[in-house]
């Protein structure tokens, strides 16, 4: 039994650690940790004594190479500076990082592993830092507008300071000098591994470095992006220089994504054909890889390779595994009964609908017999189970050529097909199913209740032509003594549809009217929903405040915003001195964020700048694109909290809900709009317009007693809007006027006009409001009437030149469902409902905004009372 015991130390600078591994037989236990205490201990176990010894040992060389000793000193040609000063070995460190930035500098590919097998020791921590800053400055793509010496002529202003021979050297350092960890944010290492050109110095490199973590680095890039693979030759040589370990995932992955080529060069079919013969005539390729194949989810039904006839024409593919398996199972280098079953059980995992039509077409083309089916008849009955109705239809087909087989189960084909009859998506499989069970009733009569039963299971399927058709063969299968089946019948009588009742007569027996005649009838009775319910509060006390930083960060509700927007406005007392140092943690967390809603990121903005400074101004920064002006309202909004918090004002906003998620109580924006008047605040259209559009009209008894405190000019508009007058008091103006209102500057009529129309549109929005017709409004949709859109249908198609033929070709037609607009025109941006439904320009092509209110209304829709969709 072998045995050995090594007990190794590293102290240096601010390292003071140990290494200790003991071999036992066929295991070992490695434990590393801080000196002084117990560490953190591993054991492994191998199939054999020689293996255990090898790796122990492998891993004891490993050690010592980094600079481990029995007592602690730093070795390895021991760093050269164990007892330098720590200025001096600063600048021994710094030398070494000169010398590799010239290698860098003169694309010095040849002499990097030389210098890394020379310089690293000692060194190893310094050098890996110094090659991720190198990847930044050379790899990253950055604007070299300002730097004309890495600019590219007549290139883009983008691009990396360093070209591919540069790039090679950064990586293949990374490669030779990196743990797992290290190495796995980087894609590069996958130039390295499908450039056969760099393969000599390559291999050079992992014979120096022995990395262990090669085959699960790849495989895990494989696994996270479709693009990322390493070509199946490398893998192979790589393996043959014992540099990877077998890994059965990792090989049939890049398999399946077989690519021959290693230039740009365009290649003939001719030689595509002799490259793929080479791999099907590979021994280890066809017996140990090719198998793997069935375990695991690939693309390998993608696969082709481009080629052109004499190099002129359109170019055509080749299907690579679809030569590769009719080549195999040719030559009888893939088992033929090994192939169907993987082939036909493929189809009941979960995979990719695309792969498994590939798998399909492959079992067609080999012509099964019907001896080779029976062999494998339970598998295809769980076909019937697939989700995937196409495989459910394959294994029906399958069926038709083996159910006279006498070796064909019938009991557990009807067991299987009992679930299919119930699938309203499988209904041509279920219609193909039922000839072939009258067929077995008739040849095997002793299964001719079993299958009557099965039929019966039809009637689930509310398909009218489909019942029919199985009720006629209960006709010819069923037996009027058959309790089971008429017990079947009458529990799916309420599903029967068209005539099936009567052709079923016999079983049911009357019993139709009887169940009838015992159905409760429905009636509506609709119960208006109370709105009121979840009131909402603003924050008491600083923990509240932070808590609710918390809330809008994480939630997509628009209230979590707005909260802080008035927070900010009336709770101010609340805030410490040191609020801006206990808001840090929130306010980092905002800087790596990005929010998709509009009103978020414009919070967002608003937060951010009062989170610095109270008195700073507001700046939007939001560059959020949207076509949807109503979204871009929440703009303004922030203009209005910062107006209040400049003047002093403790005031919320009028739009600020009083209940959840939205909605506002009548009383509490009367008393708010009071409360305005009394502080002498001027009011915001758009303020307003929100509050307006969330009033519900619940607990009026409550609002009515403060309408006579409102000013003259509202106090008609709040009538209205609780729903006590429905006249609406619109100061009609002769041209002369309006003229002069105009070119004045003075749009308050204009204005008011706009607050009327939204509160019609949200308590009436489908009525007709005449009075808007002879004002600045009356062609503004969603204003005097509702916008009713003329649908129609409109015919398009694709448009393209042909490189080859220099026509132009048009693809299929298809026809769009459209509706026209009116042409844009200037309105106030608080006139919610009209913001987005018009038409503009641009590039002499219009451009249609849909209003988000329209498909359920207006007043009723949510995301127009909450404002931001």
């Amino acid at each position: 039994m072998s045995h050995l015991k090594r007990h190794l130390k590293y102290i240096e600078g601010n390292s003071d650690k140990f290494w200790q591994i003991e071999v036992n037989g066929q295991q070992f236990t490695v434990v590393y940790g801080k000196n002084g205490t117990a560490g953190t201990s591993q054991t492994k176990t191998f199939d054999t004594d020689e293996a255990c010894l090898k790796t122990a040992e492998k891993l004891v060389a490993e050690k010592l190479k980094k600079g481990y000793s029995e007592d602690g000193t730093v070795t390895v040609a021991a760093s050269k500076a164990v007892n330098r000063p720590a200025t001096e070995q600063k600048v021994a460190l710094q030398e070494i990082l000169d010398e590799y930035d010239q290698l860098i500098k003169t694309r010095n590919l040849d002499g990097l592993l030389p210098f890394l097998q020379a310089k690293s020791s000692g060194h190893l921590e310094g050098l890996r830092k110094h090659i991720n800053k190198a990847k930044r400055y050379w790899m990253n793509h950055v604007d070299l507008t300002n730097e004309p010496e890495f600019h590219k002529k007549n290139k883009s202003t983008w691009g990396s300071r360093g070209d591919v021979e540069q790039g090679y050297i950064i990586t293949l350092s990374a490669i030779a000098l990196f743990d797992k960890s290290s190495i796995s944010s980087w894609d590069e290492p996958f130039w390295f591994l499908n450039d056969p050109d760099k393969h000599k110095i390559l291999l050079e490199a992992l014979e120096w470095a022995k990395p262990d973590w090669l085959d699960t680095y790849i495989l895990d890039k494989i696994r996270r992006n479709d693009w990322s693979n390493v070509r199946y030759s490398t893998l192979r040589l790589l393996e043959k220089n014992n540099l990877i370990r077998y890994n059965p995932e990792l090989f049939a992955r890049s398999l399946s994504r077989f690519e021959y080529r290693y230039s740009s060069k365009q290649s003939s079919k001719k030689e595509i054909e002799r490259k793929l013969d080479e791999l099907i005539n590979d021994e280890i390729t066809y017996q140990r890889d090719v198998p793997e194949l069935f375990n695991y989810e690939t693309n390998l039904h993608n696969q082709s390779e481009s080629y052109r006839i004499n190099n002129v024409g359109p170019y055509l593919f080749f299907p690579i595994w679809e030569y590769i398996y009719k080549g195999l199972l040719a030559e009888n280098k893939i088992d033929r009964r090994f192939f169907i079953g993987n082939a036909l059980h493929l189809q009941t995992k979960d995979w990719n609908n695309n792969l498994k039509s590939f798998y399909r077409k492959r079992l067609e083309e080999i012509d099964l017999t019907t001896q080779e089916l029976i062999d494998f008849q339970e598998t295809i009955f769980a076909f019937f189970h697939a989700q995937y109705p196409p495989i459910a239809s394959y294994g029906l087909d399958l069926c038709k050529r083996m159910y006279e087989h006498p070796d064909f189960n019938i009991p557990s084909f009807l067991e299987w097909a009992s679930a299919l009859m119930m699938r309203t998506d499988c209904k041509a499989a279920i219609k193909s199913l039922l000839p072939i069970f009258e067929k077995i009733a008739k040849s095997k009569p002793e299964h001719q209740v079993s299958i009557a039963e099965t039929i019966a299971d039809v009637f689930m399927v509310p398909d009218m032509a489909l019942q029919e058709r199985a009720a006629k063969s209960l006709q010819k299968l069923g037996k009027l003594e058959c309790d089971t089946l008429q017990e079947k019948l009458l529990s799916y009588l309420p599903q029967m549809q068209g005539n099936v009742k009567s052709l079923l007569d016999g079983w049911l027996d009357g019993a139709s009217d009887i169940l009838t005649e015992a159905v409760e009838q429905y009636e509506y009775q609709p119960v208006k929903a109370k709105l009121l319910n979840e009131p909402l509060v603003l924050p008491d006390t600083w923990n509240d405040v932070l808590f609710q930083f918390g809330k809008f960060i994480s939630s997509d509700e628009p209230h979590e915003a707005e909260i802080l927007l008035n927070t900010f406005i009336c709770k101010q007392h609340l805030f410490p001195q040191d609020y801006q140092e206990q808001m840090s943690p929130y306010f980092k967390q905002l800087e790596r964020t990005y929010f998709e809603a509009v009103f978020k990121n414009e919070a967002k903005a608003f937060v951010m700048g009062k989170m610095r400074d109270l008195k700073a101004p507001y700046v939007s920064t939001s560059n959020h694109y949207t076509e949807l002006h109503a979204l871009l309202i929440i703009k303004r909004i922030s203009k209005v909290a910062e107006r209040k918090m400049r003047q002093g004002s403790n005031l919320p906003l009028l739009s600020l809900p009083t209940h959840l998620p939205y909605w506002i109580a009548p009383k509490v924006l009367l008393e708010r709009i009071i409360a305005h008047q009394q502080a002498n605040e001027v009011i915001d259209m758009a303020d307003l317009s929100i509050a307006i559009s969330r009033m519900c009209r619940e607990d009026l008894e409550a609002a009515l007693p403060l309408l006579p405190q409102l000013d003259e000019k509202l106090r008609p508009l709040m009538n209205f809007c609780l729903g006590l007058d429905k006249k609406m008091d619109l100061e009609e103006k002769t041209v002369l006027t309006k003229l002069m209102s105009w070119v004045s500057g003075n749009q308050e009529q204009y204005e008011n006009l706009a607050l009327w129309a939204v509160a019609a549109r949200t308590f009436y929005p489908e009525e007709t409001f005449n009075e808007f017709e002879k004002t600045q409004l009356r062609e503004v949709p969603f204003v005097a009437q509702p916008f009713k859109p003329n649908f129609y249908f409109k015919e398009s198609w694709n448009e393209w030149k042909n490189y080859l033929t220099k026509l132009t070709e048009r693809s299929p037609s298809w026809h769009e469902l459209r509706f026209d607009q009116p042409e844009y025109k200037k309105i106030p941006d608080h006139l919610l409902y009209s913001l987005n439904i018009h038409r503009e320009a641009m590039d002499g092509k219009p451009i249609y905004n849909i209003p988000p209110m329209y498909a359920t209304g207006t007043a009723s829709c949510p995301k127009t009372r909450s404002l931001w969709p």
